[in-house]
C-alpha cells in the first residue's frame, strides 16, 4: 500500500486528484512503472508523490509526512 506525501492530478487515472493522506491508488492497481516514477520521482515534475505505507500504530492513525507542498496541487503524468 502507498500513501501520497504530495497532493498532485494523476493524468494517467482520469485527471483524479490525490491530497496529502490519500492511498493510492484509489481503485484498481497502478503499473508498476506507475508506481516507480512517483516513488522516486521520475516523472514529468521530477517530485515524489508517494511513499510505501508502514505498518499503522497501534491508536489506529496514519503516519503522514506533511513536509511535502500540498498546497497546490500539480498534474503529472
Amino acid at each position: 500500500m502507498y500513501v501520497v506525501i504530495r497532493a498532485f492530478r494523476d493524468t494517467t487515472d482520469n485527471d483524479r486528484l490525490y491530497c496529502v493522506g490519500d492511498v493510492y491508488p484509489a481503485r484498481g492497481k497502478a503499473s508498476k512503472k506507475r508506481i516507480e516514477e512517483l516513488l522516486n520521482g521520475t516523472n514529468r515534475n521530477g517530485k515524489v508523490y508517494i511513499r510505501v505505507e508502514t505498518e499503522p500504530a497501534d491508536d489506529n492513525t496514519i503516519p503522514v509526512d506533511n513536509s511535502g507542498d500540498n498546497t497546490d496541487p500539480e498534474e503529472d503524468q
